[in-house]
């Protein structure tokens, strides 16, 4: 979520350093009301779902290793 996240709202999310931790680095509250509407979009366009369904199939050609 944090790749797609910063993928998709690099203008929002570079304000923010630490997005696969959670220590207390965020974003203030008008920006993170922008990155949920921005997020939203993605939803609303079918986008989110293209990106989770070509992830999916990225990782699923990754080879098994034990």
């Amino acid at each position: 979520m944090a790749d797609y996240t910063c993928t998709v709202a690099p203008d929002i999310t570079a304000k923010c350093k630490a997005w696969e931790r959670n220590d207390g680095d965020g974003l203030e509250a008008a920006d993170a009301v922008a990155l949920a509407d921005r997020l939203q979009t993605e939803i609303d366009t079918g986008r989110a779902v293209r990106y989770a369904q070509v992830r999916a199939s990225e990782l699923e050609a990754l080879p098994k290793v034990p």
